[in-house]
């Protein structure tokens, strides 16, 4: 578990991993992402609102690093991608507050 924090993540990474662990007690944040064209490409629908602004890159790093995953939905004919911590995310944050 200790190997884990070998990751070095950057402030803005270390708190959207936390916004994602966090949620309302029974499921953890989530963005959904706007992935059809017709509609508002690359919208973005979160969960909470995080205190602070959406940084594309530092998800897609995470998403990377394999500590957020995206599932494909699609909601009324609509595609989105449902961003959402792994367990190796929870694992990360776990070893990292040690």
């Amino acid at each position: 578990m200790k190997q884990q924090k070998n990751f070095k993540l950057t402030a803005t990474q270390l708190n959207y991993l936390h916004w994602f662990n966090e949620g309302d007690g029974e499921q953890n944040n989530v963005i959904l992402i706007c992935v059809d064209i017709r509609e508002k490409f690359g919208h973005t629908v979160h969960s909470s609102p995080p205190p602070f602004k959406t940084d594309f890159r530092a998800i897609r790093k995470l998403y990377k690093k394999g500590l957020v995953e995206a599932n494909h939905i699609e909601d009324m004919n609509i595609a989105w991608q449902v961003v959402t911590i792994t367990p190796k995310g929870q694992k990360f944050l776990e070893a990292y507050h040690d």
